[in-house]
């Protein structure tokens, strides 16, 4: 009985779904390279995590790690029921630590990993995001004073022009207004509906591949793309080489880390490629998906035996860059976007107050 309850939590805690998951496996991983540095067994470590850990759900899955351990398990194999809290990249690194009697600097070398990852991630994520919450505030000003503001200032002139016409700049903006509220639930529906739609298409092969190819290569985004791209590729590739997993298993980790469809791509070639006996440079210099330096510096690893600096590297001139460019970008779009505020919002007055100059001419004239 005792038997089949423990099966059950153990089967329930599988499925948990952890929040925030990713800063606290980083700070798991590293905590954990920290103590077993020091020289703490592992059972011991766990215990010590578990009780300072305040998250219930991560407590709980390391609970269920720690009853594995117990049970006879090794740190990997503990880890392993627990997918959508512990990637693949984390186990098959736990694994060659294990394998190579190096848990501690493995550990250390994945927290650093995750680490810089997340600041890179972070800045790619706010050079992408701003544009948008700039551009929606936009919307949803321009919305709001052409479903209320505009049609007020309608009724006035309509009162006091007595059936002058309206300067072109302002009947185009009453137009506007006049289809916002004669079809605003319909465009808010529409513009929803191609929302979800352009969401689900994505979600698809076919979808995903379009989009990350529009990205990758389209002139707006890809310097950013590009470079994180880049920078993703060789962090995880090296830190795989590192710690010591095999060629073969490190370009398929790295193919569902990378997340873009074009470097994707590149991955299965390589793969396939390294599989029949050819460099890794190789394919590299055949695509042209990245630049010919980084192709010259992966051979140059693979001549001398130091792949995985290389690739640390590569990876450090990349990552610097993506703070440049989005320095850079930064710098150029805030005032882009605020001029186009001010653009939108000035014509919308501006056609609001060419009737007014009309009517005190008006009056002027009596």
């Amino acid at each position: 009985m005792v038997m089949s309850r423990g099966r059950e939590a153990f089967r329930r805690s599988c499925g948990i779904r952890v929040r925030g998951k990713d800063k606290r496996v980083t700070l798991f991983v590293r905590q954990m390279a920290t103590l077993l540095h020091a020289g703490l067994p592992i059972m011991r470590s766990l215990d010590t995590l578990i009780r300072q850990e305040r998250q219930a759900d991560f407590c709980r899955v390391l609970n269920a790690v720690a009853d594995r351990i117990r049970g006879g398990s090794s740190f990997s194999e503990a880890l392993a029921p627990f997918p959508a809290v512990f990637d693949h990249l984390l186990l098959s690194m736990v694994r060659a630590g294990e394998a190579g009697g190096n848990l501690p600097v493995v550990l250390g070398r994945l927290a650093e990993f995750r680490e810089k990852s997340a600041r890179v991630r972070a800045k790619v994520r706010a050079a992408l995001v701003y544009p948008i919450i700039v551009m929606t505030v936009a919307v949803v000003i321009v919305g709001l004073l052409m479903a209320f503001v505009v049609p007020q200032f309608q009724e006035i002139f309509h009162g006091m022009l007595r059936g002058q016409p309206l300067p072109w700049l302002t009947q185009m903006v009453v137009d506007v207004s006049n289809l916002v509220k004669r079809q605003g639930l319909w465009l808010l529906a529409g513009g929803l509906l191609l929302s979800v739609a352009a969401r689900t298409a994505r979600r698809s092969r076919a979808g995903k591949q379009v989009w990350d190819r529009m990205l990758y290569w389209a002139p707006g985004t890809r310097s950013i793309v590009q470079r994180n791209a880049i920078a993703r590729f060789f962090r995880t590739f090296g830190t795989l080489v590192q710690a010591g997993v095999p060629m073969l298993e490190c370009l398929q980790i790295t193919r569902s880390v990378v997340g873009n469809g074009v470097v994707q791509d590149l991955i299965d070639l390589q793969h396939a490629r390294v599989r029949d006996g050819d460099p890794l440079a190789a394919p590299l210099e055949e695509t042209k998906v990245f630049p010919p330096m980084v192709a010259s510096m992966v051979a140059v690893g693979e001549e001398t035996g130091q792949l995985p600096l290389m690739c640390d590297r590569i990876a450090d001139t990349y990552e610097e860059e993506i703070d440049t460019v989005v320095a850079g970008l930064t710098s150029v779009i805030e005032p882009v976007m605020i001029v186009i505020l001010a653009l939108v919002v000035g014509t919308v007055v501006i056609a609001l107050f060419l009737p007014i100059v009309s009517i005190i001419q008006n009056l002027s004239a009596r």
